[in-house]
């Protein structure tokens, strides 16, 4: 049975059905055997690669249809386990890119003044900026105290404007969202307001984790919360895509996936589990492209 042929075209069974077969292969078998991430990424043609922070798979293989449009979905094996992984496992040389990043990890300081021990301890000597041809700093310019992240509109935003300066660059997009904090229609904040300003660049998400495990949030809430936010996320993706020349070759993928309380855990930790690293990868079918 060859399933991956399978998972392309939706319409041959409901997306739910698909990725339980899926799930039971993966935690049977290996889900390994999958093609690799890093590979694709460095073999496959396009132009913009848009990374959705923390996207589970099967949550977007039930979506995504809903606000992209017609596309070739697959899944892969993910290089990382959270940011700092497949950062460095994905590019741990020098590359001619552009990234747009939404995501404080990746970011253009050469030690960040705002939380270099952290970023120190999960990166081992790793600095982003030295990897890519120039990184933009979205998740500072766009962040909002409000909330304790920053916006997918404003990622939205920002990457107009540098798709407009770099009209022949390849340019890496990655939005914070689905990560948690949940702002979409059903809110989760962790920090925010003058407490988010101060923390600005560590870990948004660790007062939520804290609280489901208080018992303060359910996993039925949480679950709504990243449902929310991960639609949020494919709102504006769409709207990028309305922005891009429709030449241009587009793929969507996600760094890692999240743990929503299988297996008792929560967030993404450093362990393998295919909640974590089976991830989507999204050709999106443009006229004049692929």
């Amino acid at each position: 049975m060859n399933l991956l042929k399978q998972i392309h075209y939706p319409g041959r069974r409901t997306l739910e059905n698909l990725w339980n077969r899926l799930y039971w292969w993966a935690k049977t078998k290996s889900y390994e055997a999958l093609p690799s991430q890093r590979t694709l990424i460095h073999h496959s043609n396009w132009d913009y690669l848009i990374i959705l922070d923390a996207c589970r798979a099967d949550y977007f293989a039930a979506e995504y249809t809903k606000f992209l449009p017609s596309s070739y979905l697959s899944f892969a094996y993910s290089a990382g386990r959270d940011t700092f992984e497949f950062l460095k496992r994905v590019f741990p040389d020098y590359y001619d890119l552009v990234y747009v990043s939404g995501a404080t990890p990746v970011n253009s300081f050469v030690k960040s003044p705002i939380e270099d021990p952290f970023l120190k301890k999960y990166y081992g000597g790793y600095v982003p900026k030295e990897h890519f041809k120039r990184i933009v700093d979205a998740w500072n310019y766009g962040w909002d105290d409000d909330l304790g992240t920053v916006p997918p509109k404003e990622v939205t935003r920002i990457a107009t404007d540098i798709i407009k300066q770099h009209k022949e660059e390849r340019i890496i997009i990655h939005y914070f969202q689905p990560h948690a904090p949940y702002i979409g229609e059903y809110k989760l904040l962790g920090y925010s307001g003058t407490e988010a300003g101060k923390l600005r660049g560590k870990p948004p998400d660790m007062k939520i984790w804290e609280n489901v495990k208080k018992g303060l949030i359910s996993i039925v809430e949480l679950k709504k919360a990243y449902l929310s936010n991960l639609r949020l996320v494919l709102e504006e993706v769409k709207r990028l895509l309305n922005i891009i020349d429709p030449t241009k070759r587009v793929i969507i993928t996600s760094d890692h996936g999240e743990l929503l309380g299988e297996d008792g855990r929560f967030g993404h930790q450093r362990i393998d589990h295919p909640k974590l690293r089976v991830i989507p990868w999204l050709v999106i079918k443009r006229k004049g492209g692929t």
